[in-house]
């Protein structure tokens, strides 16, 4: 038993869909990111459930500072690019702003 697409429209139709708040993401991004078996992977999937802490991680990862040769288009490449200690930074950031 998982969560499927249908099941997500029902609970959206019974108005019963948790959705995370940003300061809720970005402690779950920090606690990842301190857990020593957490992969970056890890932190880029609980960062894509919140679209706007989404979009500026990508923007960010693509600002001069660390801008590579290619542009990171998916939050996976952006959070690689950056890295953990930064990312974790910036979710709390967000929060805070």
């Amino acid at each position: 038993m998982g969560i499927t697409p249908e099941s997500i429209i029902d609970d959206l139709e019974n108005d019963c869909l948790p959705l995370p708040t940003l300061p809720e993401v970005a402690i779950c991004v920090r606690e990842t990111a301190d857990d020593d078996n957490a992969s970056i992977t890890d932190v880029g999937k609980i960062i894509e459930t919140d679209a706007a802490l989404s979009a500026r991680i990508v923007q960010v990862g693509n600002s001069a500072l660390y801008r590579g040769v290619n542009p990171a288009e998916t939050v996976q490449a952006a959070t690689r690019r950056m890295g953990l200690d930064t990312v974790r930074a910036l979710a709390t950031s967000l929060v805070m702003k």
